[in-house]
């Protein structure tokens, strides 16, 4: 593996694990290990996705504003999809989905 592919890889899971932390382990009390098996999993599949397939395969080659932007909404969207399908395997309700225990309704 090329070592700045690593790299990339490694500063995305820091981030990923940083804002995924902060959200469902602070907010919604989901396990720290729960949290970081979480964001390996995100990691690893949005890693290839789109910073390795769909950025470099979609529009013009010479147009980066447009593949970061298609990039960027995949990225988006697997991080929601994947993030609410393992909070429903991990048997939350969608109301405790959408409104964490520290917020009253």
């Amino acid at each position: 593996m090329n070592m700045k592919l690593l790299i990339g890889f490694i500063v995305k899971f820091i981030m990923i694990t940083a804002v995924l932390l902060i959200v469902l382990a602070w907010i919604f009390d989901v396990p720290v290990v729960d949290t970081l098996l979480i964001s390996l999993a995100l990691t690893s599949l949005s890693y290839v996705m789109g910073d390795l397939f769909i950025f470099l395969h979609a529009g013009n080659p010479t147009d980066q504003k447009t593949r970061n932007s298609i990039a960027t909404f995949i990225d988006f969207t697997v991080a929601f999809l994947l993030i609410w399908l393992v909070g429903r395997i991990l048997g939350s309700t969608s109301e405790e989905l959408l409104v964490p225990d520290c917020c009253p309704q």
